[in-house]
């Protein structure tokens, strides 16, 4: 019987042993019964846990960069790349580790629109631009109005008939992005018709006697039909002082309210017993349309040039001439706003040389630059003791792209040339 007793000793035992726990290994060493990282794997910004458990140790570290932790626990990470972390354990028998490795997948980024353009920007009615984009990350790529879905990268002909703002828009599952270019399209003018030629009075012993204008102009000069513009003027020294095209004869200084229909050329005659003197400007009128021709004025008797004397020669030695105005002209005489333009002149037989607008005086002969932002007309006005002459150059400057074939003078110069 005790011999049956003890064989199912030696039968039992080893499964009774292994239903006990163990707090050691083999060794006594610890024993990491757990280390998890959850989630293993994340996006760039995004964090992870860790958690773990341990039987048997005196001392737990975690690495890197965390350090000395309990038997068990959890902490949250969010490493910027992917990081293998240890956890190693220890005590008098010896140690454990193990490791798991958390997956950082970079950031994911929305569309790019690398360019998105128009050429030209500007155009006339009935005529076409090309749009062009190029788009990166995107699942979906669109423009709109009236051109619709497209690829990442192309270009496509438009021809509005009116100024529009196109607008691309990029998306994907990573966001939307968008982006705009404008197409302007204006009417095509013509301000190609030249201006008439301005009268030279005939030489008076008394010209320094003859009215002064002070000043003439016309502000805003460039308005659409509807608008109104003021014109102003101070003259001195005038018995009657006249405005054409339906003002009228005026006080010496005063200003008016204009609202014409049509671009239109005024000019101001001021005059006394000694002779008469004139000064101009314009408005302009957008849809714009041929300016009115000054009426010509009744010229004084004529001219009585002294024995010997010839008219316009000299450099200041008048001899009873009168000045002569040998060259204006700007080279071009046609340009887009912003862009620069030379006035050129050279006179001879004058004491003052003035040009207007906005330059005053200058020296017989020179030349300068100007860069006008509307089609402008300069005078140059030469005088000595004989009389006074005048004569205009206009500088076009069109609300019109270059290069349309209508009434495109941009290259030569204009002006006069003797």
């Amino acid at each position: 019987m005790k011999k049956l007793a003890a064989l199912l000793v030696l039968v039992f035992l080893p499964g009774l042993l292994s239903c006990v726990p163990l707090a050691h290994g083999a060794s006594g060493t610890p024993v990491i019964t757990s280390f998890i990282a959850s989630p293993a794997v994340i996006t760039g910004g995004q964090s992870s846990n860790l958690t773990w458990n341990i039987i048997g140790s005196t001392s737990v570290t975690l690495s890197p960069n965390i350090g000395t932790v309990g038997n068990s626990g959890s902490i949250t990470i969010a490493p910027a790349s992917s990081t293998t972390y240890t956890l190693t354990t220890g005590n008098g028998n010896g140690s454990s580790n193990a490791s798991v490795t958390v997956t950082v997948n970079p950031l994911s980024s929305p569309p790019a629109i690398t360019g998105f353009n128009v050429n030209p920007t500007v155009i006339s009615t009935g005529q076409s631009a090309s749009l062009t984009w190029n788009v990166t990350g995107s699942d979906m790529v669109r423009i709109d109005p009236s051109v619709g879905n497209v690829s990442a990268v192309g270009s496509q002909s438009v021809d509005p008939g009116t100024t529009t703002t196109y607008i691309l828009t990029a998306g994907g599952t990573t966001g939307v992005v968008t982006s705009t270019v404008t197409l302007s399209v204006v009417p095509t003018y013509s301000t190609s018709t030249p201006y008439p030629a301005y009268p030279i009075y005939a030489p008076n012993p008394n010209a320094s006697n003859v009215p002064a204008i002070i000043s003439f102009s016309i502000n805003p000069p460039i308005i659409s039909p509807g608008e109104t513009t003021v014109m102003t003027w101070d003259v001195i020294g005038a018995d009657s002082v006249s405005i054409d095209n339906g003002v009228g004869n005026v006080p010496p200084s005063g200003s008016l309210v204009l609202n014409p229909n049509t671009t239109t050329y005024y000019q101001l005659v001021a005059s006394n017993s000694y002779g008469p003197v004139s000064s101009s400007d314009m408005v302009t009128v957008y849809p714009l349309s041929y300016y009115t021709q000054p009426p010509v004025i009744q010229q004084p008797p004529p001219v009585i040039t002294p024995p010997g004397g010839k008219q316009g020669q000299g450099n200041g030695n008048n001899s009873g001439s009168l000045p002569r105005i040998n060259n204006f002209q700007s080279n071009p005489p046609k340009l887009n706003v912003g862009q620069p333009a030379e006035l050129q002149w050279q006179v001879d037989g004058a004491t003052s040389v003035h040009i207007s607008p906005d330059i005053g005086p200058v020296p017989p002969s020179g030349k300068m630059t100007v860069a006008p932002n509307h089609t402008t007309v300069y005078t140059i006005t030469a005088s000595n003791s004989n009389g006074v002459v005048q004569h205009p150059q206009e500088i076009t400057v069109p609300r019109t792209i270059q290069g349309t074939g209508q009434n495109d003078n941009t290259t030569g110069s204009g002006g006069i040339k003797h």
